[in-house]
């Protein structure tokens, strides 16, 4: 009997040891920074070969084990003739406690991109283990870290530089946590859990030069569903009839809420980009579409990619130019926009707000149809005749006028 009680105690210790544990730590990005450029949302950033990288990573660390973790951070290249790994990780807390703790890491000040052109990777990791330099190195005996082991093999395991992408895309992936990698304490090994969150760095090929570039708006305007008539251009005349198109404002406006969810006296703007100056062959970092707010109370807007062409001139709530089949019912099918919004942002009160549209722009250069986006109230719920008003290209203010941003690197620049 003694035998059998033993017999199962050792499998089910073997099996402890062979299985990955829930992850009782997860780290949450809160925001990144790297050469100036806010890359939280997209978690990735292209640069140069040895160009240098100044920024930071802010995380809040979750921590429900039993007692605190350590937690450090770490790129997985070597620079300035470093030749461990053991000499550019950075520790951050010799321990957090049980709860959430925000954490900022500094990128070290000599830190600079690799020279070889690739995929490479910056994050913070925090776990059950002794201190800051056995989470990095993922092994130790001794009472000393064993760093630089490649490959992994017995009781060695791999430093967490030397993962492969398979660990890096879970940091990378925002679900907060790492999992399935070796993890070694003496000479017991288990399938390790951490809690992690990490960044992409792209190094360009080909010697390609960073640039940045802001475009005005080709054209923009705003369609109103309001179905009352006003006077306009010297006649009285329904407002979802009007045009727009040289109004010094854009609105969003959500609407009186009615029968089975639909609004009515609902309002959205539109705005198109030319994309001509960005070189053929760029590769596009990230891109963001800017308006500034100059009345808001407070709205959910989300922006959405448009599925047919339209005139600055002569688009209305009913048509989209003069000469063409009318519009107005995929305002509400769904034929004139996407469904599902490209980003959403709350504004509120006055100031700059910005939607990030980086695959959008990938797919217009790639050759889909640019017609721009429809930018809409994103609340399904309640009624509110108050508009968000922003500034059209036509506005008084030049430097408060609507515009894209786009990051890219190319080879070649003409202009």
């Amino acid at each position: 009997m003694k035998t059998r009680i033993f017999f199962s105690f050792f499998l089910f210790s073997m099996a402890m040891l062979s299985t990955p544990a829930m992850a009782q730590t997860t780290i949450t990005l809160d925001r990144a920074e790297i050469n100036g450029q806010d890359i939280t949302a997209s978690r990735q950033i292209v640069v140069q070969p040895g160009e240098p990288l100044l920024g930071y990573l802010e995380v809040t660390v979750n921590n429900r084990e039993v007692g605190t973790v350590p937690v450090a951070a770490t790129p997985n290249w070597w620079w300035n003739g470093f030749g461990s790994n053991a000499d550019t990780f950075t520790r951050l807390s010799q321990g957090v406690s049980v709860g959430q703790t925000s954490i900022k890491y500094e990128l070290r000040a000599d830190m600079s991109a690799p020279h070889d052109p690739g995929i490479y990777y910056i994050g913070v990791f925090a776990g059950e283990a002794e201190d800051e330099a056995h989470v990095m190195s993922c092994d130790k005996s001794n009472g000393r870290s064993d760093w630089n082991t490649y490959p992994e093999g017995g009781t060695n395991a791999l430093d967490v530089s030397y993962w492969s992408s398979v660990y890096w895309n879970q940091a990378v992936s925002g679900d907060g946590s790492v999992q399935g990698f070796k993890f070694c304490s003496g000479p017991t090994c288990i399938i390790g859990s951490y809690g992690g969150a990490a960044i992409m760095v792209e190094v360009a090929a080909g010697g390609g030069v960073a640039q940045e570039i802001r475009l005005s708006p080709a054209s923009d305007t705003y369609v109103s569903a309001v179905n009352m008539k006003h006077w306009h251009h010297s006649r009285y005349e329904l407002e979802r009839n009007f045009n727009f198109g040289t109004s010094r404002a854009l609105a969003v406006v959500r609407g009186l809420h009615g029968h089975a969810g639909s609004y009515r006296f609902w309002k959205g703007s539109l705005l198109q980009f030319d994309l001509n100056p960005v070189p053929d062959g760029a590769t596009l970092s990230e891109a963001r579409l800017f308006l500034h707010a100059h009345l808001c109370s407070r709205e959910r807007i989300s922006v959405h990619r448009m599925n047919r062409e339209w005139n600055e001139a002569e688009a209305s709530w009913l048509i989209p130019f003069k000469g063409a089949d009318p519009w107005w019912q995929g305002w509400s099918n769904g034929e004139n926009y996407e469904p599902a919004a490209t980003d959403t942002q709350v504004v509120r009160g006055k100031g700059w707000f910005s939607w990030d549209v980086t695959e959008d722009v990938r797919s217009f250069l790639g050759g889909a149809p640019n017609y721009g986006w429809f930018l809409k109230s994103a609340q399904t719920s309640g009624s509110d005749l108050a508009p968000a008003a922003f500034q059209s290209k036509e506005g008084r203010n030049e430097e408060l006028r609507p515009y894209l941003l786009l990051k890219f690197t190319a080879s070649d620049i003409f202009w």
